[in-house]
């Protein structure tokens, strides 16, 4: 992933070989200026604005997890 200041979002790349190419963008209206994932599978990012902030994003629980019974 990488954050983008001018573009406000965080753009989730892929490779194949030595091409990358962008997947998916994610805006976040704000300027971004760093993107990590912590140890616990989380995507954290650091805001830019006059106040500064950081994010954690992970995925929503749909409540469609299969129960395993």
């Amino acid at each position: 992933m990488i954050g983008s200041l001018s573009g406000t979002a965080i753009v989730r790349v892929t490779f194949d070989g030595d091409t990358a190419r962008e997947a998916e963008r994610i805006p976040l209206g704000g300027r971004i200026r760093d993107v990590a994932q912590g140890t616990d599978g989380a995507v954290y990012v650091i805001n830019d604005g006059t106040e500064g902030a950081v994010w954690r994003i992970s995925p929503m629980d749909t409540g469609n997890e299969a129960s395993g019974n």
